[in-house]
């Protein structure tokens, strides 16, 4: 009996092996570029990886700072002239664009010294792939929402 257990334990191993050489096939992309840039711009230190990981979280710290201290909230609002929602979606539309498009190019560019050619390169958009487009976005945009919306129900109301 110990036996028959045994080979069933095996066969199901050697299923999630099969599923998890198929998905590793079908997720991961060798790519020469990619690894090119893997080996130029990784963060190598421990003061540059402070910096990045603090460069991925100032935003969020600055966000909630901006948004939801009342005195910081209602000052900048009454300031620059702007109702709450408006305050609140201005805010907004400048971390997408600011921070999250405008902040990697420009590090890029002066710290990891790449021409302007070589940012797309850098970036994956030099080129358009369907497994991306099918596979990862999808996820990301399903991770994105688990992660966010308790934030949006429950933080992020307006005043």
């Amino acid at each position: 009996m110990n036996i028959q257990r045994k080979n069933r334990e095996r066969k199901n191993l050697m299923n999630f092996n099969g599923i998890s050489k198929n998905f590793k096939a079908i997720a991961v992309e060798q790519n020469s570029t990619y690894q090119h840039y893997q080996e130029i711009g990784q963060a190598i230190t421990i003061k540059a990886k402070m910096f990045y990981l603090l460069s991925y979280l100032l935003p969020g710290i600055a966000a909630y700072i901006l948004l939801n201290i009342p005195y910081v909230y209602y000052g900048l609002s009454n300031f620059f002239g702007l109702k709450g929602y408006d305050f609140q979606y201005y805010t907004f539309v400048i971390f997408t664009l600011g921070w999250h498009i405008a902040f990697p190019i420009i590090m890029l560019r002066k710290h990891d010294k790449l021409k302007w050619n070589e940012i797309p390169k850098f970036l994956s958009l030099d080129k358009f792939s369907l497994k991306e487009v099918l596979l990862v976005a999808p996820i990301a945009f399903a991770l994105s929402v688990i992660f966010s919306l308790p934030y949006m129900l429950s933080i992020y109301e307006p005043f």
